[in-house]
């Protein structure tokens, strides 16, 4: 029975079957219109096509999921492209007429293409474009010439102004013969506003110790690209971090483009971090920031890092976490009591098992003496786990800039128990580069000694020794190390010093007391155009003077040794070889009783391990008393002032001193660790 004669037997009038009748056409309009909507959202309302599945080599022939990829032989190939994070990339080769096809298993509803197109190289000719197949044929969609630049490039964005139904693509360059194209990540877009790529790479993990800071301590950084079609673009992604040693910590935080998510809470495991927000299309920014509890302790380890990062439904994994960063504490920070810079650290420990750290107290900038700069000192009684307010313990002239005095250097009489600093006093403004013949006072910089007989607690007045130690009256100025001296196991005292001549060239030696003070004498001078050098006792009983390189050009640490305090000197074997330096200050101990080494001996020396830039400040270990450096650790990567300074804080535990760039960190390390099991 027809539609119309029912409704007539049952009475309805004309008016009111006309009106039914639209009702149910526009509510079949509305179904269809939902239903196809529901498909494109299903299908992600974009079609991703990249070469990363797809064998590297020539290419013939490759089938994907929504169709096939095509070309006649010797027309493209899959290239590693190591300059843009080593992806790979269709290369169409270089000649006349060479063609790429891409036929879709149905058409495709489209209306935006996007991808990557980067010219291969500068040589001519240079011709490409892109055609596209529809109902109505081929028709060609975007060109390039000869004006397109050579290099990495943005994303193209193809806007076909109305959604079309895409059922082949169609790629042809002409080209030189060494010349091409590269293509990539190709999208079709039929939605709005989605990103259609996603990559992610870690960029850097970072060799720091983890400190007690505002936002914690970045330790790894990642990029991520997305493009989109249009800007901006909603982002919701899912990072994952995994931690071991997370009770350590106060903080862990992700940051995405300079918007930061606390991970919480901190657990060992794994963590998951949503992160939802706007951003325009382009390179994007992952950081990983730790912060320890104040309470941690330090030398204690956090391991971990990202482990995977998803994005529209593209999951990138990276390589479990083997990272690992040690907590350590910034002993001072910058404008600390008023004070612009903290530099130059000298560390020891004393016979009570206090730690005394000294170092300069540069209240009006960077600068070198001659300056407004006192000699301050930080203590420790718990190992070096907290320390005391920063106090001074020489200061000439109260913030007088012509009588400052600095470049400390610290030791220990293990058989007294008193504790001496050596110190450069500035008097009258005279330092290294303006001090005259003759180390008269008013007329150069002056060596000055002061000591405590409490632990650190109360400290002398400073005593001038330049006139008392036997320098020649040639010499312009004498003064120590800096960083520390050494007892000797006879109960020498030795001071690391270094002289500048007539001419003002500057040579390494060693000032030594064997009466405990009470009077010092100076040795000769090593080799020219080194100084701020460090002394160590070795198993035989001999020193070694581990010295820097000053205006050598050579890249790398002088050497040498002496049986007699200093009065002669022979080359070490490494000297000028064995250990990297950018012209900087080095430290040195000696450690006994660790039941390392092939005589219970060993050599700690560490450095920015760089023959160029303050960088990389890393621990090497010799077993054989400096012939070689067998272990290392690198301990912080970052460019710093590099100076540093060493001392034993028990059998199996070194305590480190070195610059930032204005503060100093104090970090423990364990020497076992150098000396993995078997």
């Amino acid at each position: 029975m027809k539609l119309l004669d029912l409704f007539q037997k049952m009475n309805f009038s004309n008016f009111y079957i006309v009106i039914f009748l639209l009702l149910t056409l526009l509510c079949f309009e509305v179904s269809q219109r939902e239903a196809v909507g529901n498909s494109a959202t299903n299908a992600n309302e974009y079609i991703l096509f990249d070469c990363e599945q797809i064998p590297i080599g020539q290419l013939t022939s490759f089938s994907f999921p929504e169709g096939k990829l095509t070309a006649s032989p010797d027309n493209a190939e899959i290239w590693v492209h190591e300059k843009n994070h080593n992806t790979k990339m269709l290369r169409i080769l270089g000649g006349t007429d060479k063609k790429v096809h891409i036929e879709f298993n149905k058409p495709v509803a489209t209306n935006q293409l996007v991808l990557y197109v980067e010219r291969y190289t500068a040589r001519l000719p240079f011709l490409f474009k892109i055609e596209i197949k529809t109902d109505s044929g081929w028709q060609e969609i975007f060109s390039l010439d000869d004006t397109y630049k050579v290099g990495i490039q943005p994303f193209v964005f193809i806007d076909l102004k109305k959604t079309q139904q895409v059922s082949e693509i169609r790629f042809t360059a002409s080209t030189a013969d060494q010349g091409g194209v590269l293509i990539n990540n190709l999208c079709l877009n039929s939605g709005n506003a989605i990103p259609v790529d996603f990559k992610a790479n870690r960029l850097k993990t970072y060799t720091t110790p983890i400190l007690i800071v505002e936002n914690g301590t970045l330790v790894e950084k990642f990029s991520f690209f997305l493009v989109g079609h249009a800007d901006p673009i909603k982002i919701n992604s899912t990072i994952k971090v995994q931690l071991n040693g997370a009770e350590k910590l106060q903080s862990a935080m992700v940051t995405v483009n300079q918007k930061n998510y606390p991970i919480h809470p901190l657990v060992n495991g794994v963590s998951k971090i949503q992160i939802d927000q706007l951003t325009n299309r382009g390179q994007q920014e992952i950081a990983l920031r730790l912060e320890p509890k104040k309470n941690a302790k330090l030398g204690s380890i956090v391991q971990g890092g990202i482990t995977e990062i998803q994005s529209q439904n593209v999951s990138v994994i990276f390589d479990a976490p083997k990272q690992s960063w040690s907590i350590a504490c910034l002993l001072v920070t910058p404008n600390q009591k008023g004070v612009h810079t903290y530099r130059i650290p000298g560390i020891v420990k004393t016979t009570k098992g206090t730690l005394l750290a000294v170092y300069d107290c540069r209240y009006n900038s960077t600068s070198d003496l001659p300056a407004d700069i006192d000699v301050g000192l930080s203590r420790s009684t718990d190992g070096g786990e907290t320390w005391e307010e920063p106090r001074v313990i020489l200061d000439y002239g109260k913030h007088d800039p012509n009588e400052g005095v600095g470049d400390p250097a610290i030791l220990v009489d293990t058989q007294t128990g008193r504790i001496w600093v050596a110190a450069l006093w500035a008097h009258a403004g005279y330092s290294i580069f303006n001090s005259e013949k003759g180390l008269k006072l008013g007329k150069s910089g002056q060596l000055v000694l002061c000591y405590s007989d409490d632990d650190g607690i109360t400290w002398s007045q400073g005593r001038n020794i330049t006139q008392e130690i036997g320098a020649s009256e040639e010499w312009r100025m004498i003064l120590q190390g800096p960083g520390s001296g050494i007892c000797t196991k006879k109960g020498v005292l030795v001071f690391p010093a270094q002289f500048w001549d007539a001419d003002r060239i500057c040579y390494s030696t060693i000032i030594s007391s064997n009466d405990h003070g009470k009077t010092w004498r100076v040795g000769t001078g090593t080799k020219k155009q080194t100084n701020e050098s460090q002394v160590v006792e070795l198993s035989d009983g001999s020193l070694m003077l581990n010295m820097r390189t000053y205006n050598l050009n050579c890249g790398t640490r002088a050497v040498a040794v002496t049986k007699d305090y200093g009065q002669t000197w022979t080359e070490h074997p490494t000297s000028l070889s064995a250990l990297p330096e950018p012209v900087c200050q080095a430290s040195i101990i000696s450690l006994t009783g660790t039941g390392k080494g092939v005589t219970d001996h060993l050599l700690v020396f560490f450095n920015p391990c760089d023959s160029v830039s303050r960088i990389n400040m890393t621990l090497q270990i010799s077993e054989d008393d400096g012939m070689t450096w067998t272990r290392k650790q690198k301990l912080y990567e970052p460019y710093s002032f590099g100076y540093s300074s060493l001392c034993p804080i028990d059998k199996n535990t070194i305590g480190i001193i070195y610059e930032t760039t204005g503060g100093l960190i104090f970090q423990k390390v364990n020497i076992s660790d150098l000396f993995p099991s078997k």
